[in-house]
Order: structure tokens, then C-alpha cells, then sequence
């Protein structure tokens, strides 16, 4: 079976022609890559234009990769239903995800230090990421699991400007976001950002200090405004519950009604 590691040989054909190979059929590009190494489960997807350009490949079932992505990775290991929308463009020197991570389309993870020896991304159970969301993972990118992102967001690793010799801030760190931790539209993440367990970050926000979990931070810089989530009592979390199966069953009831007669 193998660890995953593709065939030299094989990555480097893909690599003078990726145009050519991302025209190949899902089906023919998947049995290439098991062929040469890759170790990937069933009912996986490669999107048209899609290629890969990673060393080791280890994907889970059913995962799926958009129209027109591109990844380039030292290591890509995935659990299953791991989702890419289209247009993703990806590069990192080590990719891990958990089980059913998605990512909407036209999402950029790469930039400065893209392949620096600490550039990596670790990505848990059941997140999300939105569309045009911008993660930069010179130096390690953590997200928990459940953790939201929401469109155009940015997660930096590394600071830019004129260089320190003349006194100017730079600075390389990772960021971590805790389990259940959610960033708003347009948040900035700076370096060495951690955002703790169930804690939010709104929407337009600039985060240059650590979140504690549970808290809810907003504001250019972002600022501690009040507990994020309160607790509910037993006839309030059943009201609620309630609520949301009665929702689940109208919507199922309404998607019954539009499904077309046989």
C-alpha cells in the first residue's frame, strides 16, 4: 500500500505539462495517481483543470477538488469528504486536513514562505472556510475542529515592510485557533495570533493579541466586548432544539414538493 509517496518520475510529467494532465478524465487522473503511489479512497473527485503537484498524496473517500485547482505541497494528507471549491489555488510545504473540511471557491493558501521549512497547515474535523479567505502559512497555520472562517478573511504569519536593520517591526509566528472558534468577513489574524476555544472575532476586525476562548473580540485593533455565547437553561435549549427540528422538517417538506415528477 505504500505511504503515499508518488513515483518521481511520474510527478515530474505531470509537472512539465499540468495543463495537458488536468484535461485527462477524474477517473484516468485518479488511477495515475494511485498508480504512482498516491494512496486515495473511493468516490474521490478531480474537478476539470484540477492537478495536484505533491509529493506525498493520502486522500480519504469521497473527497472532492473543484474545477481548476491547483495544489503544490510537499505532503497532502486528508481525511474524508475533505471539499476544495473551484479555483482554490494552494501552496504549502505539508497540507493535513480532518474529516469533512470544506472550502468554498477562489480560496488562496500560500503566499510569502509558502515552502519555508515550517510552512504547514493543520485543518480539523468539520470547519469551514469561505470564498477569497486568504491563509498564509510560512510558519504553522492550526485550526480546530468546527472552527469558521468566513469569506475574505485573513490569516497572516508573516509581517512586511522595510528591513529590521533600520528598526522596522517584522515578525514570523503561527496562528491557532481553538475548537468551535469562529473570524468574521474581512478579519485580519496578525502573527502569533491564538484564538481560543468558542471564542468570535467580528467582521471587519484586526486581531494583534490573543482571543481567550469564549470571548467575543472586535474592533482595528480588536478588543474584548463580552462573553460570545451565554448559557441556556433546560426549557430554552429545549425550545430551541425544537425549533430547529420543526425548521429541518419544512425545509425537507418543501424540497419533497420541488422535486420534479418521474
Amino acid at each position: 500500500a505504500g505511504d503515499g509517496r508518488l513515483d518521481a518520475q511520474f510527478l515530474a510529467h505531470v509537472r512539465a505539462d499540468p495543463e495537458a494532465f488536468g484535461q485527462l478524465s477524474s477517473e484516468f487522473r485518479l488511477a495515475l495517481y494511485r498508480r504512482h503511489g498516491a494512496r486515495i479512497g473511493e468516490g474521490a473527485v478531480l474537478g476539470a483543470g484540477t492537478v495536484l503537484l505533491v509529493e506525498r498524496l493520502v486522500l480519504g473517500a469521497r473527497a472532492f477538488f473543484g474545477p481548476d485547482c491547483r495544489v503544490e505541497a510537499r505532503e497532502l494528507v486528508a481525511g474524508e469528504l475533505l471539499h476544495l471549491g473551484p479555483r482554490c489555488r494552494v501552496r504549502c510545504r505539508r497540507l493535513a486536513f480532518g474529516d469533512n473540511a470544506f472550502f468554498a471557491e477562489d480560496i488562496e493558501i500560500g503566499g510569502g514562505g509558502a515552502f519555508d521549512p515550517e510552512a504547514e497547515l493543520v485543518v480539523g474535523s468539520h470547519g469551514f472556510v469561505g470564498e477569497h479567505a486568504h491563509l498564509n502559512p510560512c510558519r504553522p497555520i492550526r485550526l480546530g475542529d468546527e472552527v469558521v472562517i468566513s469569506r475574505r478573511a485573513a490569516l497572516m504569519t508573516h509581517s512586511f515592510g522595510a528591513s529590521v536593520l533600520l528598526g522596522y517591526p517584522n515578525r514570523f509566528a503561527g496562528i491557532e485557533l481553538g475548537e468551535r472558534a469562529q473570524v468574521g468577513i474581512h478579519a485580519v489574524l496578525f502573527p502569533g495570533v491564538t484564538v481560543g476555544a468558542g471564542a468570535i472575532v467580528l467582521s471587519g476586525s484586526s486581531v494583534v493579541s490573543d482571543v481567550p476562548p469564549g470571548r467575543l473580540f472586535g474592533g482595528v485593533p480588536a478588543v474584548d466586548l463580552k462573553a460570545a455565547a451565554r448559557p441556556l437553561g433546560p426549557e430554552e435549549l429545549f425550545t430551541r432544539a425544537r425549533e430547529l427540528v420543526q425548521e429541518f422538517a419544512r425545509q425537507q417538506g418543501e424540497a419533497v414538493e420541488r422535486r420534479p415528477v418521474p
